[in-house]
């Protein structure tokens, strides 16, 4: 086992893995390092309110890029495609989706104030604009990962991290609430700007329709997505409704904060391997074989970096912040073990996007929606704050489970393997 590891770590430096997952990772330790900065900055109730914010407009861009990302990332990896063709109808129709985005959530703030806090009804109005600059910047970032431009990528995200984390510190530092979310919104646009310099893509040129299966993949992973980020904000939208707790979701957002370094890497293992294994689709063995070793070691790599999350945490919580915030201390072994269990079929989830049978995931995440609203919602209600935490385990067992089965069953359909 140890030998296979090194093998798969020789051959994803090669192939430029390693480039982007270290820049990922310097980009979260320097995003990590600002937002405990931040953290400090602010106080538990406007971090709350950041938080519930962040999860409405979140939201918004998953629906706004109108699942182009997952498609251009599956298309673009394919060899005898026009890949800037691709990119750049992508581009045309996520900015008519941002726009249309942008609206729905002044909409949404407009008839809903009345719900929400005074710092909530103040300054998701202006954030909302970042959902354009985002839905951009996400097609770009795809198609370099699909073109496996890992390199590239690396290096652009590293120095424009770095660069938009010092203005957004020192805004913080020197205006508060309203320096953190002005900051926000210049370092979103710096980054698409730069995007599009890069690229050098005319927007205007005529341009081919898309490949056969291109949109339709695009509405189905549409679906997933938007299902897929709502399943995992419904925690924080449950307390601002049913606690509201500001202050209380200000320590939930510091505990999902060290959360990040995880899914961060899951995130960027996902992004790696989906083209490789669209490249591979036609082999049924190959991608059984590699599903089952990837799966596996993502495990046991997480597992890992679990135990490291928590040694960080506490000792940050403890000799950083102080007494105040030793909650969040409580609160982390569930949130860790919520992630161990996720990616248990994180890779296997990517696989069934590379082969095409993306509507597996959709089931899945509309079935892992309804399962986890029911079970926060009782528990909520029952046992309060607590039992949300334990809901959040509790609502990843069944889904294991699910995804599991979708993923065998299209093994033995598609490839004819038992």
């Amino acid at each position: 086992m140890i030998l296979q590891i090194i093998d798969v770590l020789r051959k994803a430096l090669n192939k430029g893995f390693f480039h982007l997952l270290s820049a990922s990772y310097i980009v979260q330790f320097f995003g990590f390092s600002s937002l405990i900065i931040v953290s400090k900055l602010l106080t538990p109730q406007e971090l709350g309110a950041v938080k519930v914010i962040q999860s409405y407009v979140d939201i918004m861009i998953v629906l706004s890029s109108l699942g182009l990302s997952s498609a251009v990332l599956k298309f673009c990896a394919e060899d005898g495609v026009d890949r800037l063709s691709i990119l750049q109808k992508s581009l045309i129709y996520g900015f008519a989706g941002s726009i249309i985005g942008v609206l729905l959530l002044l909409a949404f703030c407009t008839f809903n104030s009345e719900n929400e806090s005074e710092l909530v009804v103040r300054w998701l109005p202006m954030y909302s604009i970042v959902i354009i600059a985002a839905v951009l910047t996400n097609i770009h970032i795809t198609y370099l990962q699909a073109t496996k431009q890992f390199k590239k990528l690396a290096f652009s995200q590293s120095g424009l991290k770095l660069l938009t984390i010092i203005i957004i510190v020192f805004l913080t530092y020197t205006y508060g609430i309203s320096g953190y979310i002005c900051g926000l919104i210049f370092s979103f646009y710096i980054t698409v700007a730069y995007f599009f310099k890069q690229s050098n893509i005319k927007i205007l040129d005529k341009f081919k329709t898309f490949p056969i299966g291109f949109l339709k993949l695009a509405v189905t992973s549409m679906c997933a997505n938007v299902v897929g980020v709502i399943t995992n904000y419904v925690d924080v939208l449950m307390l601002n409704y049913y606690v509201m707790d500001t202050a209380l979701l200000g320590l939930y957002a510091i505990a999902t904060i060290f959360l990040m370094i995880g899914r961060q890497f899951v995130g960027v293992v996902q992004s790696f391997l989906t083209p490789f294994f669209s490249n591979h689709s036609n082999d049924g063995e190959w991608v059984q074989r590699n599903a089952y070793r990837y799966q596996l070691q993502i495990i046991i790599i997480i597992s890992a970096i679990s135990l490291g999350i928590y040694l960080l945490m506490y000792t940050i919580i403890n000799f950083y912040f102080g007494d105040e915030y030793l909650l969040v201390i409580d609160m982390m072994p569930y949130l860790l073990l919520q992630l161990v269990f996720y990616s248990s079929y994180a890779v296997i989830g990517s696989v069934l996007l590379a082969i095409n049978h993306n509507k597996y995931n959709v089931y899945t995440s509309i079935l892992h929606l309804l399962i986890k609203i029911t079970v926060l919602y009782f528990l909520l209600k029952t046992y309060g704050f607590i039992g949300l935490l334990f809901g959040q385990v509790l609502a990843e067992l069944p889904v294991i489970i699910i995804e599991w089965y979708y993923f065998k069953k299209t093994i033995k359909e598609v490839y004819l393997i038992c």
